[in-house]
C-alpha cells in the first residue's frame, strides 16, 4: 500500500513539529499496556513478577491473569482489559494474541490518524476487514472435533495450546488434559462444562512426567490419625468441628470433692464417645471436618475405625461435597440421616 500524504494539520506546521489528538493519546495508553505482555508471548516468553492490591506476589506469564491482578485506570486501556478477559472466559486461550493484535492495528490506526484520516472511517474499514477475516477463517478450517468426548479429537485440539505453556511437555500433557475433561464432562451438554471440576495438585518430589489423572479428590493433606485407607467409603461432611460439646456462656460450677470433678470431665468424653459411636452405627467409616478434631475425638475416631480428615478450606469442603455420592454439609457434629451420607467406592492416602 503506498504511504498517504501528509495532508492533516501537521503538514502545516514547521518541519519537526509534534502534533498529538485524543485519539492518539488514548492508542499511546494501549500500546504501553500492550507492551507490558508483548515479551510474555509464546512458550519462551519472560515470565513478569505482579503484585496486586493484596500485596500478593504472582510469577506468571499468563496474560489474563496478569491482565486481572493489574489495576489499570486509563479507560482506552481498559476497555483493553475487558476484551482480555472476554477471550480468556469464552476461549480460555490467546489472550496475549489479543492483547497484541489490538495494539498493532491501533498503532496503524495512528499513522492514518497523523496523515488526516477521519477516526469513523478508519473503524468502518476494521468493520470490513473483521468481516473478510471471518469468511477466510471459515474457509482455513484444518480441523474440526466431531465428538467432545472423543479423547483422541480433544487431545489434538488442545495441544496448541499447552505447546504455548509448557513446551516439550505437549504430547503427555494435552492427553491427560483431554483426559481429565472428559471424565467429567456432562454427556447430555457439553456446554455446561464446569472447569472447576478439573483440578491441579502438585506432589513434591516427582516430575512432570509422573504426572497422572485421578478420579475423584485429591488433598495435599495427610489423615488426622493412623488410618490411610477405607474401601466402601460412607462419608459424612461436617463444616464445625469434631469436639466435646460445650456451653455457650459462661459459669460457675462449685465441686467438693474430686470424685465430682472426675465425673464433671466424664460427661462431655461420654456425650462425645456417644456421638461417635452413633456414626459407627449409621454405617459411616468416613468423617470430613472443616475444623478442629481435638485429641480425644481422634482416639473415639480411630478406636471406631473411622478415617479422619480435616479441610481447612471451605473451597476444598464444597468440591468434597460435590464428589458422586453427593454427602450433605452439616453445621452440627451429630448423626447424620441417611439421604446426608456421601457413598465413594474407596479413600486413601497416595
Amino acid at each position: 500500500m503506498p504511504a498517504l500524504p501528509n495532508y492533516g494539520a501537521g503538514g502545516m506546521m514547521r518541519e519537526g513539529t509534534n502534533m498529538t489528538t485524543g485519539p492518539e493519546r488514548n492508542i499511546a495508553a494501549v500500546i504501553e499496556f500492550t507492551n507490558l505482555t508483548r515479551s510474555s508471548l509464546g512458550p519462551l516468553g519472560a515470565n513478569k513478577i505482579i503484585v496486586n492490591h493484596l500485596e500478593k506476589v504472582f510469577v506468571t506469564k499468563d496474560s489474563a491473569t496478569i491482565t486481572q491482578e493489574l489495576e489499570v485506570q486509563h479507560p482506552a486501556a481498559k476497555v483493553l482489559v475487558m476484551a482480555a478477559q472476554n477471550q480468556s472466559q469464552e476461549f480460555g486461550d490467546s489472550t496475549n494474541l489479543v492483547l497484541i493484535l489490538a495494539g498493532e492495528l491501533l498503532a496503524e490506526a495512528a499513522q492514518l490518524i497523523r496523515k488526516g484520516v477521519v477516526p469513523a472511517d478508519i473503524a468502518r474499514g476494521f468493520e470490513i476487514a473483521m468481516t473478510c477475516a471471518l469468511e477466510k477463517l471459515e474457509q482455513s478450517t484444518v480441523f474440526t472435533v466431531d465428538d467432545v468426548l472423543d479423547v483422541t479429537q480433544l487431545t489434538k485440539a488442545v495441544r496448541t495450546a499447552i505447546m504455548a505453556k509448557e513446551y516439550g511437555y505437549e504430547d503427555l500433557l494435552s492427553k491427560l488434559v483431554a483426559e481429565a475433561c472428559v471424565t467429567v464432562m456432562p454427556r447430555k451438554d457439553a456446554t455446561k462444562f464446569n472447569i472447576d471440576n478439573v483440578r491441579i495438585v502438585k506432589i513434591m518430589g516427582q516430575s512432570v512426567t509422573d504426572s497422572t489423572v485421578m478420579r475423584g479428590l485429591v488433598l495435599q493433606r495427610d489423615t488426622e490419625h493412623s488410618l490411610k485407607r477405607v474401601d466402601r467409603a460412607r462419608v459424612a461432611v461436617y463444616s464445625c468441628g469434631i469436639e466435646a460439646v460445650r456451653a455457650e456462656t459462661k459459669g460457675t460450677v462449685l465441686l467438693h470433692d474430686a470424685d465430682e470433678l472426675l465425673n464433671f470431665s466424664k460427661t462431655e468424653e461420654t456425650q462425645l464417645k456417644a456421638s461417635i459411636d452413633g456414626l459407627k452405627e449409621a454405617g459411616i467409616n468416613v468423617v470430613v471436618s472443616g475444623s478442629k478434631i481435638d485429641d480425644l475425638a481422634l482416639h473415639y475416631l480411630e478406636h471406631a475405625g473411622i478415617m479422619a480428615i480435616r479441610i481447612p478450606s471451605k473451597w476444598e469442603l464444597v468440591r468434597w461435597a460435590r464428589l458422586p455420592g453427593r454427602p450433605n454439609v452439616m453445621v452440627k457434629f451429630d448423626t447424620p440421616e441417611p439421604s446426608a451420607i456421601g457413598r465413594r467406592p474407596q479413600r486413601r492416602r497416595l
